[in-house]
């Protein structure tokens, strides 16, 4: 009789117990006693029996030292452990909701602040607009683990309209599948895990990177201390495939890796997008081809416009460290024109500078192009191969070093390298068809650097060495013809020819590099 008593009454608590919490809110006070770590709203909710919630506006907000995170589910139905609440542990064995938004962002150094203006981060409810490192929400010393709320959720489905990542951000369908458990100061972990984008639109800082955006994404982070691991580190944890694939409206997005260097700046250049990659513990591989048409690169002396495709393929990628070493990378320029710069007067599109070959002696460039009759006399193309390499993502932007190797319609583009009147003989040069380089190169944020380039085409071969590092631009040149030879020298940007004794000259420079 007694046990059948205490039975009723265990029951009986276990009716009313879940109903009490929701009704009165005690569920919210106790997940939410410390906001800046960890805040559970929602606008509605009822349990119709022990161990299941059904709730409308559930948000679920959380910070820590590394990252601020936010989510919001329109309409969710929880089932949950009773006995877990007991041991301060929100475990949910069952997750069906709708209308899900999640947005995350890493805290930032002070001194990086500003690129949140450049890359919008996304706005998290009750959180600053950028999330610096040490700024509010403050943290005081760690505490036991004990202190804080555990979150695991076993099985999670919730079909959506928006993840953003920094600055990245999705908006359409979308719908997340998994499981994942985070207890503060202890420890996280994430799935199996599977993301299926449904055809929206994906954004990269402002501007647009892909419409009808389909991809999966399936992995998992494997289970790491918070307290010990810190920003990218977390990549080391990270296992998973993905396939995405998209129409692209423009090249501008790329500006976003661009944006720390002076020029050039992008547009236009419809196409698509596609790409894989694979990760096991934070290292792995990536592929991506971004084909496009009528794209423009704006310096301040001249505007490219024409056909690109580039074919990226990373091995041994490391996005903790971001950066991947390159094999097989190409880019393909075709029907390339050439119009004038914001820096200069409107001129013909083989006219070059007072000086310039294009502004030569009767035989040079650009009377040459003028004189052309062919229907793409005046369009341009390459083929250009880079690897090995390495390509690494910096805070001023990317940067690529690595050996170069380029097959081009003609030599077209030392026009503005050189910036400097050729004796006639060696003008020639640059209509010389079919030709060929090869150099170790680094690009990076307002910095361009050649290094043992050897260019050949007819009977004509170029060495040299180059570098413009923000203003200061310096380099040396050899173009030879058998026994003749003429030297370019470039000093604090201005070139100057070296006639005599060239090839003496140029050796000269290259030993004291």
């Amino acid at each position: 009789m007694w046990a059948l008593a205490i039975l009723v009454a265990l029951l009986a608590v276990l009716v009313a117990t879940p109903s009490f919490v929701v009704r009165r809110g005690l569920l919210l006070r106790w997940m939410s006693a410390k906001p800046e770590k960890l805040r559970l709203t929602y606008a509605s909710a009822s349990a119709p029996w022990p161990g299941k919630i059904e709730v409308t506006g559930l948000e679920l907000r959380g910070s820590d030292p590394n990252v601020q995170w936010w989510f919001r589910m329109e309409r969710a139905e929880i089932r949950y452990s009773i006995l877990d609440l007991l041991a301060r542990k929100f475990h949910a064995t069952s997750v069906r909701a709708s209308g899900l938004r999640f947005r995350l962002r890493q805290r930032l150094p002070a001194a990086h602040a500003a690129a949140a203006d450049r890359a919008p981060l996304p706005p998290i409810p009750g959180f600053g607009e950028v999330p610096v490192k040490g700024g509010p929400p403050f943290f005081p010393p760690p505490e036991e683990p004990g202190h804080y709320w555990q979150v695991q959720i076993d099985d999670l489905d919730a079909p959506g309209r928006e993840i953003w990542f920094d600055a990245y951000r999705y908006e359409g369908d979308v719908r997340v599948a998994g499981a994942f458990f985070l207890w503060p100061q202890k420890r996280a972990n994430v799935g199996p895990a599977r993301v299926e984008f449904g055809g929206g639109t994906v954004q990269v800082g402002r501007n647009v990177a892909a419409r009808s955006f389909r991809a999966t994404v399936a992995g998992k982070i494997a289970p790491f201390d918070p307290r010990a691991v810190r920003g990218n580190e977390v990549y080391r944890f990270v296992s998973g495939k993905a396939r995405a694939s998209g129409e692209m409206p423009g090249v501008a997005f790329l500006d976003y890796y661009l944006r720390d260097s002076p020029e050039p700046r992008l547009s236009g250049g419809k196409g698509k997008i596609e790409g894989n990659l694979e990760l096991r513990n934070g290292r792995g591989s990536l592929s991506a081809t971004l084909a496009a048409d009528g794209a423009r690169a704006a310096y301040r002396k001249r505007t490219l416009s024409g056909a690109a495709v580039v074919r990226l393929r990373m091995d041994d990628w490391r996005p903790g460290e971001a950066e991947g070493a390159l094999h097989g990378t190409t880019i393909e320029l075709a029907d390339i024109s050439t119009s004038p710069g914001a820096g200069e007067a409107a001129r013909s599109p083989g006219e070059g500078a007072k000086g310039s070959p294009g502004k030569g002696a009767k035989g040079s460039p650009g009377e040459g192009e003028k004189r052309s009759t062919g229907p793409d006399e005046g369009r341009w193309w390459g083929k250009f191969e880079i690897g090995p390499g390495k390509l690494r993502s910096t805070d001023k932007g990317l940067q690529l070093s690595g050996k170069v190797a380029a097959r081009c319609r003609d030599a077209r583009p030392l026009y503005t390298l050189f910036g400097v009147g050729l004796p006639k003989w060696a003008q020639e040069i640059f209509r010389l068809k079919d030709f060929r380089a090869a150099a170790a190169v680094v690009l990076g944020p307002q910095l361009v650097e050649v290094r043992r380039l050897v260019a050949s085409g007819g009977k004509f071969t170029v060495a040299g060495d180059y570098r413009k590092s923000g203003r200061t631009t310096e380099g040396a040149f050899l173009v030879s013809a058998g026994s003749l030879a003429v030297g370019i020298d470039v000093a604090g940007g201005r070139p100057s020819l070296k006639v005599a004794d060239a090839k003496s000259w140029f050796e000269g420079r290259r030993a004291a590099r």
